[in-house]
């Protein structure tokens, strides 16, 4: 048995790997919303 610092190997790479997709998610969401501002502000 040895000590564990901080979360492990699993975990983290876990958060890695969904990081990004949040990310990208948010920024989609932004984007859309900016574009139908503009849109609505066009029009």
């Amino acid at each position: 048995m040895y000590q564990q610092t901080g979360p492990s190997t699993s975990t983290f790479i876990a958060i890695m790997t969904r990081l990004p997709v949040r990310g990208t998610l948010l920024a989609l969401a932004g984007i859309t919303l900016i574009g139908t501002l503009i849109g609505m502000a066009v029009a």
